[in-house]
């Protein structure tokens, strides 16, 4: 079991900034399970998180040949002219989705 301090909402309403502890924040301490880790659960895990985010990959490129994108002119279309997302967040947000995943597989091991 770990000790792993987590900021709740209601730690930081607890205490004020400026009590004397230089702290803005208090943080709340929540006890976690962690069963037991090892190289073969771990790999498992990772490898459903990059299966998951192959899928979602394929599902993409499924819709852009099938021509199911947003229409031109519209709101949203004129949304993500706007506002474009740059390569690397894109490479960053893909990264951190299979991490995700991974953690998550883990959880329901």
């Amino acid at each position: 079991m770990f000790d792993v301090p987590f900021l709740s909402p209601d730690a930081a309403r607890s205490q004020a900034s400026g009590q004397g502890d230089n702290r803005i924040f208090g943080a709340a301490r929540i006890n976690v399970r962690v069963g037991n880790l090892n190289s073969n659960g771990v790999n498992a895990a990772c490898q459903k998180g990059i299966e998951t985010i192959k899928n979602t990959d394929n599902l993409e490129r499924n819709l852009v040949s099938n021509n199911v994108v947003l229409k031109s002119g519209t709101p949203a279309a004129g949304h993500l002219r706007q506002f474009r997302t740059s390569t690397r967040a894109k490479r960053m947000a893909h990264n951190a989705q299979a991490i995700v995943e991974a953690s998550t597989n883990m959880l329901s091991e």
